[in-house]
């Protein structure tokens, strides 16, 4: 099993690697399954790529908009932090501090379409949130085919707790990664 390459953002293996991965589509590959002489540790130290998170949002109730408080149970269904003040900042930044009775949901975010995209826009860019749920990946290629090992919980992999990465062989198989 040998590594063949790391030429633009993945890593080339040999057809026996790519088979031995290929077994783990869909499901989880631990580092006690590796093949002697490979770890997990490699692909996560030497090519990872990151930018995406799994993010469960929450179902949006037809009171989301009007009430501050529906708002609030609706972002902290999704994360306890960062805070909804800090989405509302992010959102627009010239606001310093407003009234909530005089300023109801619907004024500042004018739909559910762009609470959802702001709201996606901003855990997104925010370091601690993509901390705890961000995804990192290794690129698998072999042939020109493609599989990705999925890092979850990235602290725990940057202080060598983890031991296991999801393995898919597309993008469309994650319903809520953005």
């Amino acid at each position: 099993m040998l590594v063949i390459s790391t030429e633009s953002g993945h890593v080339e293996v040999d057809e026996e690697l790519y088979g031995f991965f290929s077994t783990f589509i869909d499901g989880e590959l631990s580092e006690s399954e590796m093949p002697d002489g490979i770890s997990l540790y490699d692909f996560f130290e030497d090519y990872l790529v990151s930018g995406h998170a799994l993010i469960d949002l929450p179902k949006l109730t037809k009171n989301v908009l009007d009430d501050w408080g529906d708002l609030y149970d609706w972002f902290e269904a999704i994360s306890t932090s960062p805070s909804l003040n800090k989405l509302v900042s992010f959102v627009d930044p010239a606001i310093d501090d407003f009234s909530y009775e005089d300023y109801p949901p619907i004024k500042f975010f004018k739909s559910e379409e762009i609470l959802v995209k702001s709201t996606i826009e901003f855990l997104l860019q925010d370091e601690e949130f993509m901390s705890a749920h961000g995804i990192c990946y290794s690129v698998v290629m072999c042939s020109g085919r493609k599989l990705y090992l999925l890092f979850t919980d990235i602290n725990c992999w940057a202080l060598g707790h983890c031991q296991s990465v999801r393995v898919i062989s597309s993008w469309d198989s994650i319903p809520n990664l953005y």
